[in-house]
């Protein structure tokens, strides 16, 4: 699945790049439940569950956390490979300049921190989740504060391409 996403998020950058304004979003998989990742992936990471002298054939209570973890791991390195597959894609086509790229989450995981797998509680990691832009005219590695809501992203995405959002967005842009 992870490697489709690439190959057609790729795809769609070298179709319409140098042609017209064009927009993707990607939803990416990672890191939902379950937590899956591919085998090839998995052995890339295993290498530090089996240096902490973890059986790798019988998963205990103690070590389905290491197995979890290290999935969890192959999971956003896979995701930061699609992302870096399209960064350079666009690199390659001369638009990386011209483009800005957002990532962003509907919410944090638990992840067995504080007994509790999912989104079911408040702990801040689920809620402050992070909210990146790269592109033309934002200073790199800066850092503003303040709150955001997902719901702004849609008029915050027409106010950085110069186009009016839709009368039924309810969004309020945050590119200032």
């Amino acid at each position: 699945r992870m490697r489709s996403l690439r190959k057609d998020s790729v795809a769609f950058v070298n179709k319409y790049a140098g042609e017209q304004p064009f927009f993707l979003m990607v939803s990416h998989y990672a890191a939902h439940i379950p937590h899956l990742a591919t085998k090839e992936a998995f052995e890339r990471n295993k290498k530090r569950w089996i240096e902490e002298g973890r059986d790798t054939k019988d998963i205990d209570v103690e070590q389905y956390s290491v197995h979890r973890d290290v999935i969890y791991a192959t999971m956003i390195e896979e995701m930061d490979m699609n992302v870096g597959a399209l960064i350079d894609v666009l690199d390659d086509k001369e638009e990386l300049d011209n483009t800005y790229i957002g990532h962003t989450a509907d919410h944090g995981m638990a992840i067995g921190r504080h007994g509790l797998p999912g989104t079911q509680n408040l702990p801040q990691h689920t809620w402050r989740v992070p909210y990146i832009v790269k592109g033309p005219g934002i200073k790199a590695a800066s850092r503003s504060t303040g709150n955001v809501y997902l719901l702004d992203s849609l008029s915050t995405i027409c106010d950085l391409a110069g186009v009016d959002a839709p009368e039924s967005s309810e969004g309020i842009s945050f590119k200032p």
